[in-house]
């Protein structure tokens, strides 16, 4: 796991919804939700930051999310939580050649 670059999320995780939240989301809205309605299958999410994209992922999926900063999956588990589907996060570097138990 790249170390400097899981503390520069960790550390930015405080202002992160701030300053990339309403204005932004509203903004990439319509786009986030034409790319996102093509999910199925199994779905491997990287970078799932403090869950922003989790309102316009499409219900009833299957998705594993990664993210190098446990600080941000902190931020996200209550909107994964709140996800119509099946949605796991995890705490993983997506530069590791493997998820556990899966080849990718």
């Amino acid at each position: 796991m790249d170390i400097a670059t899981q503390r520069k999320w960790d550390g930015a995780v405080r202002g992160y919804d701030l300053m990339n939240g309403f204005g932004p989301e509203r903004r990439w809205e319509p786009w986030k939700r034409r790319l996102f309605s093509e999910m199925q299958g199994d779905v491997l999410f990287l970078a799932i930051g403090t869950g922003q994209d989790i309102q316009f992922f499409p219900p009833g999926q299957h998705i594993t999310a990664i993210d190098i900063s446990e600080r941000m999956l902190d931020q996200a588990r209550p909107r994964a939580e709140g996800y119509d589907g099946d949605l796991t996060l995890r705490h993983l570097d997506v530069h590791d050649h493997r998820l556990p138990g899966r080849d990718i």
